[in-house]
């Protein structure tokens, strides 16, 4: 995946700006999830209760 492919994804799932992302993971299902600083995320598993 190349940083065009990570950007044209972020902007996909609202994220404007480069910088909000905090993580990206590469799923074993070849999707990626994003999370932005803000604590939002685009494609991601759910929060578990009980993990900080």
């Amino acid at each position: 995946m190349s940083l065009d492919d990570l950007m044209s994804d972020a902007r996909q799932k609202g994220i404007r700006r480069f910088d909000e992302i905090e993580l990206a993971v590469l799923e074993t299902n070849r999707r990626v999830s994003l999370f932005t600083r803000a604590g939002g995320a685009g494609e991601g598993a759910p929060e578990q209760p009980g993990i900080a």
